[in-house]
């Protein structure tokens, strides 16, 4: 009887830690790719108009955890720079997703809209949260690696 108990402590104990939660997260740079310190950070959800709120470090990194999935808009605001928008960003069930920003000079009254899907030119790995993302301009002229791994 002891033995079922703790079987069935340690199964609801495990499937509690299940996430299904998602984290943005991304760094802030200036035109010349210098880190943005202290840049407010907000990511509001389409559908509920919930609003979540971060600022970047001093390298730039910035990270809204905790977030339910759906469909974001991304917002950054730094003196000196226009403010940034980014639409179309869509979170998954556990997923953790690479979203940088690159501020422009400029007066805070002045915004960066982008209206491009967040998700486009992103891989996702079905069996872990790693999201990779690409695209020719960076890739090109660049050396290839590889990791494979092979058994004699």
């Amino acid at each position: 009887m002891l033995r079922h108990v703790f079987l069935f402590a340690t199964l609801a104990s495990i499937l509690a830690a299940q996430e299904y939660r998602a984290t943005l997260t991304g760094r802030v740079t200036d035109p010349s790719g210098a880190a943005v310190p202290n840049a407010a950070i907000v990511a509001t959800k389409s559908d509920t108009n919930s609003k979540f709120h971060t600022v970047s470090g001093a390298d730039g990194f910035y990270t809204l955890p905790q977030l339910t999935p759906g469909a974001y808009s991304l917002s950054a605001t730094a003196k000196g720079f226009k403010s940034y928008i980014q639409s179309g960003i869509t979170l998954g069930t556990d997923q953790r997703i690479s979203q940088d920003v690159q501020l422009t000079l400029g007066d805070t009254s002045q915004s960066v809209t982008v209206e491009a899907d967040a998700t486009c030119g992103m891989l996702t790995v079905p069996t872990s949260s790693i999201v990779v993302r690409s695209n020719t301009r960076s890739i090109r002229g660049e050396p290839l690696e590889s990791s494979t791994n092979t058994r004699p």
